[in-house]
């Protein structure tokens, strides 16, 4: 078992390091300069808990697992209409806490997924290096049975569910240190936090939809988030009757591009997950037995770095096409915003083509990349391919931050490219399909 438990240990320093790093520190609610808090040896995080027994084992495998649910199977991107029907019955299904109501079994308490550094008298301000806030996690009965099997390779059936429920680390988290500086979090209190400001990770198990089998998605009420589903049209808006004269939203999206929150291909959740020795999952009976994992807490009542990153600002998008740009085609007409509106290209959004689970090696698009090639921030760690200078400046140097501001990486959304495109086709049009491909 102790060979296990480092080898576990390892996979998740490495899936850490591959999106968030700990070169540094960086978060939304918190940004601070690179300096690390933590030990350089990460068995030094964790504090170790006894583990089951071969009869605690086998009398939790023996027993009850609650009962079935069939939530039916996740659409596709391309499909919108069948996926924002399904997103919306899954929110329905975790809003109601109808997993809880059909008995599943569950982590035996709430926790931590990676230590924590600093805080202010008043607790605020702490920086995570998990990947997630705290969690509980409750197993379908699929799910339970294939942890009872001994995580045997390939077997989680279709339909199984892993539903990670979470609460935000701030102030009012209820987190305790004992002498050794290993936290603990209060069951009860973390449960009425819970109450109050629900959210979800989920894992759906759909073995023919893509080359990890998951539908990984995001929930929470709309305390906690607005990004729920639906997305609504090809601009990916997630609010219905949006002005689209409005002139804060840019040309791909309201604020920003929508990447949605459930949805297969999920590099946001892969970048970690993929690195888990079976079925993209760490989930183990230890925590369902036992209090699993405790992590420890740095420089506790410390006061955290003060600091704020500095980005590049964009420019606005202009209103109406620019003299000089009307000067070189001068031949076109007038186009109106309506008729603009019309033809524009599909957010970036839908730029989302997966890994299939066949072996067939088809076209993927670049965000299945982004999750390990990007500067990807996804906790209090400043990630190892962003660059900050002095000033506080941030520069992504990864190869997909790099790639996707170049003219190929650009070329995909570029009307002036699709217009060339258009033309050569029209000049030749018996070698159109060849064009295409080409």
């Amino acid at each position: 078992m102790k060979k296990s438990w480092r080898q576990t240990l390892v996979l998740l320093v490495i899936a850490l390091l591959s999106q968030g790093g700990i070169t540094g520190l960086a978060t939304a609610q918190n940004p601070l300069p690179p300096q690390n808090p933590l030990p350089p040896d990460p068995e030094n995080w964790v504090c170790r808990n006894a583990e089951p027994t071969e009869k605690q084992i086998r009398a939790l495998c023996d027993g009850p697992r609650g009962l079935a649910y069939d939530i039916g199977k996740p659409a596709a991107l391309f499909d919108l209409a069948a996926k924002n029907k399904f997103d919306e019955k899954f929110q329905s299904f975790l809003t109601n806490l109808e997993y809880r109501n059909l008995r599943w079994l569950h982590d035996k308490t709430w926790r931590l997924s990676g230590p924590l550094a600093y805080s202010n008298k008043d607790g605020s301000k702490i920086a995570s290096y998990g990947v997630h806030p705290a969690v509980r996690i409750y197993y379908s009965p699929e799910a339970t049975k294939w942890l009872c099997a001994g995580r045997p390779t390939g077997s989680i059936p279709d339909g199984a569910m892993i539903i990670k429920e979470m609460v935000g680390i701030d102030d009012k988290l209820p987190i305790s240190t004992d002498a050794d500086q290993c936290i603990t979090v209060d069951k009860n209190k973390t449960e009425k936090l819970f109450a109050k400001y629900p959210q979800w990770t989920v894992m759906l198990k759909d073995s023919r939809a893509s080359v990890d089998g998951w539908y990984f998605g995001y929930y929470a009420s709309n305390k906690v988030s607005t990004a729920n589903p639906p997305i609504v049209n090809r601009s990916a808006f997630t609010k219905r009757n949006v002005n689209p004269h409005d002139p804060s939203l840019r040309p791909t999206g309201p604020s920003s591009v929508v990447y949605p929150n459930a949805i297969f291909g999920n590099t946001g959740c892969m970048n970690c997950h993929g690195s888990a020795a079976k079925e993209s999952t760490f989930t183990t009976l230890d925590n369902i037995l036992t209090d699993g994992w405790r992590y420890k807490w740095y420089r506790q009542g410390e006061k955290a770095p003060s600091y704020k990153p500095k980005y590049p600002t964009y420019p606005a998008p202009l209103g109406e096409p620019g003299e000089d740009f009307l000067k070189i085609y001068d031949q076109l007409q007038e186009v109106t915003f309506s008729q603009a509106w019309k033809l524009r290209l599909p957010a970036e959004t839908f730029d989302h083509n997966v890994a299939p689970a066949n072996d067939r090696q088809e076209f993927l698009t670049s965000d299945q990349c982004s999750g390990c090639h990007d500067a990807s921030i996804s906790n209090s760690g400043l990630p190892n391919m962003m660059l900050q200078n002095e000033d506080g400046y941030r520069t992504n140097l990864s190869m997909y931050g790099e790639w996707k501001s170049s003219p190929m990486g650009l070329a995909g959304r570029d009307p002036i490219f699709f217009s060339q495109l258009q033309s050569e086709t029209n000049n030749i049009p018996s070698l159109a399909a060849c064009i295409e491909n080409t």
